[in-house]
């Protein structure tokens, strides 16, 4: 019977101690090491701007992160898709598809006016701007992602 007492002691502090910690802390441990996971896989996913790499980072498991974190994934996700079908119309202007091809293809990806450029150079100014904004919404949506992984005390 003591030894039963013991351990209902024991048990109870321990509820007392979890309960004086907070449960949040123990949800916030839960969540800390299930984004350590995914920046892990994500880092597995390569660096590239194209599909492949984008369907890469799709496959990261998510499913124990808080739910900012998520949302701070996905809109990096997005930021790498956005910057592979840039790359494909770059890529596309380089192959002399001719201006008409890539506005085509950026007009039906970013929702652009299908207004025609008059040449090739203007057709290389654009795709040129909008690689910078595709590598800036890279930084930015990875920034956002550190930010909410800092505030569950992932170290980066």
């Amino acid at each position: 019977m003591k030894y039963l007492v013991s351990v209902a002691r024991v048990w109870l502090v321990g509820l007392v101690a979890v309960h004086a910690t907070g449960c949040d802390s123990i949800q916030d441990a839960l969540y800390r090491s299930a984004i350590q996971k995914a920046i892990h896989e994500d880092a597995l996913t390569g660096h590239g701007q194209t599909m492949d790499h984008v369907n890469a980072m799709r496959q990261v498991d998510l499913s124990d992160c808080p739910p900012e974190f998520r949302e701070a994934y996905s809109h990096h996700i997005h930021a790498w898709q956005e910057a592979a079908q840039v790359q494909l119309a770059k890529t596309e202007l380089d192959n002399d598809e001719g201006p008409a091809v890539v506005e085509g293809v950026l007009a039906t990806v970013f929702d652009l006016d299908a207004s025609p450029w008059s040449d090739h150079v203007q057709a290389e100014n654009q795709v040129s701007q909008l690689q910078a904004k595709a590598r800036g919404d890279i930084q930015s949506t990875w920034q956002e992602v550190e930010d909410v992984a800092r505030k569950y005390g992932v170290q980066m």
